[in-house]
Protein backbone atom coordinates (compact mmCIF):
# COMPACT_ATOMS: atom_id res chain seq x y z
CA UNK A 1 0.00 0.00 0.00
CA UNK A 2 3.00 2.60 0.99
CA UNK A 3 4.89 1.82 -2.24
CA UNK A 4 1.46 1.90 -3.91
CA UNK A 5 0.70 5.40 -2.69
CA UNK A 6 4.71 6.63 -3.06
CA UNK A 7 4.19 5.73 -7.08
CA UNK A 8 0.83 7.32 -6.87
CA UNK A 9 -1.43 4.54 -8.12
CA UNK A 10 -3.10 5.44 -4.83
CA UNK A 11 -4.13 8.49 -6.00
CA UNK A 12 -4.82 7.72 -9.81
CA UNK A 13 -7.21 5.38 -8.20
CA UNK A 14 -9.48 7.72 -6.31
CA UNK A 15 -9.15 10.36 -9.04
CA UNK A 16 -10.47 8.02 -11.69
CA UNK A 17 -13.37 7.21 -8.79
CA UNK A 18 -13.95 10.67 -8.81
CA UNK A 19 -14.09 10.50 -12.80
CA UNK A 20 -16.89 7.79 -12.95
CA UNK A 21 -18.76 9.65 -10.29
CA UNK A 22 -18.81 12.73 -12.35
CA UNK A 23 -19.64 10.86 -15.49
CA UNK A 24 -22.31 9.07 -14.15
CA UNK A 25 -23.67 12.05 -12.41
CA UNK A 26 -23.82 14.09 -16.15
CA UNK A 27 -25.56 11.14 -17.58
CA UNK A 28 -28.20 11.20 -15.29
CA UNK A 29 -29.22 14.25 -16.01
CA UNK A 30 -28.95 14.39 -19.69
CA UNK A 31 -31.38 11.11 -19.16
CA UNK A 32 -33.37 13.22 -16.56
CA UNK A 33 -33.84 15.48 -19.79
CA UNK A 34 -34.51 12.44 -22.16
CA UNK A 35 -37.07 11.65 -19.81
CA UNK A 36 -38.78 14.90 -19.50
CA UNK A 37 -39.31 15.24 -23.22
CA UNK A 38 -39.98 11.80 -23.69
CA UNK A 39 -42.49 11.86 -21.61
CA UNK A 40 -44.16 15.16 -22.73
CA UNK A 41 -43.79 13.79 -26.47
CA UNK A 42 -45.50 10.68 -25.33
CA UNK A 43 -48.49 12.72 -24.10
CA UNK A 44 -48.83 15.49 -26.08
CA UNK A 45 -47.96 13.31 -29.55
CA UNK A 46 -46.07 16.57 -31.09
CA UNK A 47 -43.64 14.60 -32.99
CA UNK A 48 -46.43 12.30 -34.89
CA UNK A 49 -46.70 13.25 -38.58
CA UNK A 50 -49.91 11.00 -38.26
CA UNK A 51 -51.19 11.57 -34.87
CA UNK A 52 -54.55 11.37 -35.31
CA UNK A 53 -54.35 7.76 -35.66
CA UNK A 54 -51.17 6.77 -34.45
CA UNK A 55 -50.83 7.03 -30.58
CA UNK A 56 -46.83 8.14 -30.11
CA UNK A 57 -45.92 4.67 -28.28
CA UNK A 58 -46.36 3.13 -31.78
CA UNK A 59 -43.36 4.89 -32.83
CA UNK A 60 -39.60 3.67 -33.25
CA UNK A 61 -38.37 7.36 -31.98
CA UNK A 62 -40.46 6.68 -28.87
CA UNK A 63 -39.82 3.14 -28.38
CA UNK A 64 -35.98 3.04 -29.15
CA UNK A 65 -35.82 6.09 -26.68
CA UNK A 66 -37.32 4.31 -23.93
CA UNK A 67 -34.82 1.37 -23.94
CA UNK A 68 -31.92 4.05 -24.17
CA UNK A 69 -33.85 6.04 -21.30
CA UNK A 70 -33.37 2.54 -19.24
CA UNK A 71 -29.74 1.97 -20.50
CA UNK A 72 -28.59 5.42 -19.58
CA UNK A 73 -29.92 4.97 -15.80
CA UNK A 74 -28.22 0.87 -15.68
CA UNK A 75 -25.07 3.11 -16.89
CA UNK A 76 -24.98 5.66 -14.14
CA UNK A 77 -25.51 3.31 -11.48
CA UNK A 78 -22.93 1.29 -12.81
CA UNK A 79 -20.41 4.38 -13.05
CA UNK A 80 -21.75 5.68 -9.79
CA UNK A 81 -20.64 2.51 -7.87
CA UNK A 82 -17.52 2.51 -9.41
CA UNK A 83 -18.29 -0.11 -12.34
CA UNK A 84 -19.68 -2.31 -9.18
CA UNK A 85 -23.55 -2.64 -10.46
CA UNK A 86 -25.06 -3.22 -13.65
CA UNK A 87 -21.75 -4.19 -15.00
CA UNK A 88 -23.66 -5.80 -18.56
CA UNK A 89 -24.55 -2.26 -19.22
CA UNK A 90 -21.56 -1.59 -21.13
CA UNK A 91 -21.44 -4.75 -22.57
CA UNK A 92 -20.02 -4.73 -26.15
CA UNK A 93 -22.98 -6.39 -27.80
CA UNK A 94 -25.57 -4.21 -25.59
CA UNK A 95 -24.03 -1.16 -26.22
CA UNK A 96 -23.79 -1.84 -30.16
CA UNK A 97 -27.40 -3.02 -30.39
CA UNK A 98 -28.67 0.24 -28.70
CA UNK A 99 -26.54 2.55 -29.83
CA UNK A 100 -27.59 1.21 -33.34
CA UNK A 101 -31.27 1.28 -32.59
CA UNK A 102 -31.00 5.27 -31.32
CA UNK A 103 -28.77 6.06 -34.29
CA UNK A 104 -30.98 4.76 -36.87
CA UNK A 105 -33.67 6.75 -34.54
CA UNK A 106 -31.47 10.03 -35.80
CA UNK A 107 -30.75 9.35 -39.38
CA UNK A 108 -34.64 8.76 -40.01
CA UNK A 109 -35.52 12.05 -38.87
CA UNK A 110 -32.74 14.03 -40.41
CA UNK A 111 -32.31 12.01 -43.66
CA UNK A 112 -36.46 10.87 -44.69
CA UNK A 113 -38.72 12.91 -41.83
CA UNK A 114 -37.33 16.48 -41.92
CA UNK A 115 -36.70 16.53 -45.80
CA UNK A 116 -39.95 15.32 -46.77
CA UNK A 117 -42.00 16.97 -44.58
CA UNK A 118 -40.68 20.21 -43.58
CA UNK A 119 -41.56 23.11 -45.70
CA UNK A 120 -40.60 26.62 -43.99
CA UNK A 121 -44.19 28.06 -43.16
CA UNK A 122 -45.99 25.13 -43.28
CA UNK A 123 -47.93 23.35 -40.63
CA UNK A 124 -44.78 21.31 -39.20
CA UNK A 125 -44.51 22.73 -36.41
CA UNK A 126 -43.93 19.33 -34.60
CA UNK A 127 -40.72 18.46 -36.58
CA UNK A 128 -38.88 20.85 -35.20
CA UNK A 129 -39.70 20.96 -30.69
CA UNK A 130 -37.40 20.67 -28.62
CA UNK A 131 -38.33 17.01 -28.07
CA UNK A 132 -37.97 16.13 -31.30
CA UNK A 133 -34.39 17.86 -31.46
CA UNK A 134 -33.36 16.38 -28.19
CA UNK A 135 -34.52 12.59 -28.78
CA UNK A 136 -33.60 12.75 -32.44
CA UNK A 137 -30.10 14.00 -32.14
CA UNK A 138 -28.78 14.66 -28.26
CA UNK A 139 -29.76 11.38 -27.25
CA UNK A 140 -28.22 9.14 -30.08
CA UNK A 141 -24.77 11.53 -29.61
CA UNK A 142 -24.66 10.57 -25.98
CA UNK A 143 -25.20 6.80 -27.10
CA UNK A 144 -22.06 7.23 -29.28
CA UNK A 145 -20.44 8.51 -26.75
CA UNK A 146 -21.02 5.86 -24.69
CA UNK A 147 -20.30 3.08 -26.88
CA UNK A 148 -16.81 4.48 -26.96
CA UNK A 149 -16.74 4.43 -23.37
CA UNK A 150 -17.89 1.11 -23.46
CA UNK A 151 -14.90 0.29 -25.87
CA UNK A 152 -12.21 1.36 -23.15
CA UNK A 153 -14.24 -0.84 -20.62
CA UNK A 154 -14.07 -4.42 -22.72
CA UNK A 155 -11.64 -5.93 -25.36
CA UNK A 156 -12.23 -8.21 -27.62
CA UNK A 157 -15.00 -9.27 -30.30
CA UNK A 158 -18.34 -9.91 -30.24
CA UNK A 159 -19.09 -13.06 -32.79
CA UNK A 160 -21.20 -11.62 -35.90
CA UNK A 161 -23.72 -14.22 -35.05
CA UNK A 162 -25.08 -11.77 -32.40
CA UNK A 163 -26.49 -9.93 -35.68
CA UNK A 164 -29.58 -12.03 -35.16
CA UNK A 165 -30.21 -10.55 -31.75
CA UNK A 166 -29.41 -7.31 -32.81
CA UNK A 167 -32.59 -7.89 -35.84
CA UNK A 168 -35.02 -9.42 -33.35
CA UNK A 169 -36.40 -6.06 -32.66
CA UNK A 170 -36.08 -3.88 -36.44
CA UNK A 171 -38.16 -7.29 -37.81
CA UNK A 172 -40.60 -7.53 -35.24
CA UNK A 173 -41.26 -4.05 -35.70
CA UNK A 174 -41.53 -3.93 -39.37
CA UNK A 175 -44.33 -6.88 -39.07
CA UNK A 176 -45.93 -4.38 -36.56
CA UNK A 177 -45.83 -2.00 -39.07
CA UNK A 178 -46.88 -3.89 -41.96
CA UNK A 179 -50.08 -4.96 -39.78
CA UNK A 180 -50.76 -1.61 -38.59
CA UNK A 181 -50.34 -0.27 -42.83
CA UNK A 182 -52.75 -3.17 -43.69
CA UNK A 183 -55.48 -1.37 -41.47
CA UNK A 184 -54.58 1.96 -43.25
CA UNK A 185 -52.47 3.50 -40.15
CA UNK A 186 -49.17 4.36 -41.48
CA UNK A 187 -46.30 4.59 -38.74
CA UNK A 188 -43.96 5.40 -40.89
CA UNK A 189 -43.85 6.96 -44.86
CA UNK A 190 -41.93 4.08 -45.52
CA UNK A 191 -45.23 1.95 -44.40
CA UNK A 192 -46.85 3.87 -47.13
CA UNK A 193 -47.71 2.24 -49.99
CA UNK A 194 -50.30 4.88 -51.41
CA UNK A 195 -47.34 7.22 -50.80
CA UNK A 196 -44.56 5.30 -52.41
CA UNK A 197 -46.56 3.80 -54.71
CA UNK A 198 -47.42 0.47 -54.20
CA UNK A 199 -46.39 -2.67 -52.22
CA UNK A 200 -43.29 -3.81 -53.83
CA UNK A 201 -41.57 -0.17 -52.84
CA UNK A 202 -42.74 -0.62 -49.34
CA UNK A 203 -41.04 -4.26 -49.40
CA UNK A 204 -38.04 -2.85 -51.44
CA UNK A 205 -37.64 0.10 -48.67
CA UNK A 206 -38.01 -1.86 -46.08
CA UNK A 207 -34.99 -4.31 -47.24
CA UNK A 208 -33.04 -1.56 -47.75
CA UNK A 209 -33.19 -0.35 -44.30
CA UNK A 210 -32.80 -3.55 -42.80
CA UNK A 211 -29.64 -3.93 -44.87
CA UNK A 212 -28.70 -0.42 -43.59
CA UNK A 213 -29.60 -1.15 -40.12
CA UNK A 214 -27.63 -4.67 -40.36
CA UNK A 215 -24.07 -2.95 -41.73
CA UNK A 216 -24.47 -0.30 -38.92
CA UNK A 217 -24.68 -2.31 -36.19
CA UNK A 218 -21.57 -4.55 -37.87
CA UNK A 219 -19.53 -1.50 -37.88
CA UNK A 220 -20.43 -0.41 -34.14
CA UNK A 221 -19.09 -4.47 -33.17
CA UNK A 222 -15.72 -3.65 -35.45
CA UNK A 223 -14.64 -1.00 -32.39
CA UNK A 224 -14.43 -3.58 -30.44
CA UNK A 225 -11.54 -5.47 -32.99
CA UNK A 226 -8.80 -3.09 -32.21
CA UNK A 227 -7.59 -5.56 -28.44
CA UNK A 228 -7.15 -8.88 -27.72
Amino acid sequence: MFNDIMSGKSSDYMHNKINLKITGGLLLIIDFITGFFLTDSIISSSMNYNSESVHSLYYFTIQSNIMVFFWFIFISINLISNKRLFNFALKPNLTAILTTYILITGIIYWVVLVPVFYKPGGNNSWLLTPSNIWLHTLTPLTAVILLFLSKVTYSGTVPKRHLIFFLIYPIAYIIFGIFNALKGIYLYPMFNPVMLGNWWYVAFCLGVICIIFSILYLLMLRLYKTKN
